[in-house]
């Protein structure tokens, strides 16, 4: 499998592309954010938005989107992830995810994430959201590369 391509400094056409296809999101967007597209060969299929972002807490909310599952390889995954815990030197980073879009509350937990609780209504009547977080020390065992011994 060829490896995924990171776009870095496209912020707004890739966070404009993620909220088209998240439909709670939609054309109201992010506002201030930062987002990475991921690119198979020349056509982007997934992208990730950092929005947000609290400095004084350490904490991020992310928000993803894809058109393939082929995207998720480990070291693309593992790239986005860095991001706010490397560079933006997070404690937290977190997500709000509609309980009834299994797809995306399986690759979350496979991902690491831990379920936080439920906020019910969230994305309107009988739509509830899901609220799953990771801290840089869960990260950092399940994702940060090893140094060779």
């Amino acid at each position: 499998m060829t490896p995924n391509r990171l776009v870095f400094g496209r912020d707004d056409a890739v966070a404009a592309w993620v909220a088209r296809q998240i439909p709670h999101v939609g054309a109201v967007g992010f506002g201030a954010c930062r987002a990475i597209a991921v690119v198979a060969g020349d056509r982007p299929v997934a992208g990730i938005v950092y929005h947000d972002y609290q400095p004084q807490a350490r904490c991020v909310q992310i928000s993803m989107a894809s058109v393939s599952p082929l995207w998720a390889q480990p070291g693309t995954v593992r790239a986005l992830l860095s991001v706010p815990f490397e560079q933006y030197g997070c404690y937290k980073i977190w997500t709000a995810i509609p309980a009834d879009n299994e797809r995306a509350l399986r690759f979350n937990r496979g991902i690491g994430m831990k379920s936080e609780g439920t906020l019910r209504h969230q994305f309107g009547p009988r739509r509830h959201a899901i609220i799953f977080g990771m801290i840089e020390p869960e990260w950092a065992a399940k994702w940060r590369l090893k140094e060779a011994a």
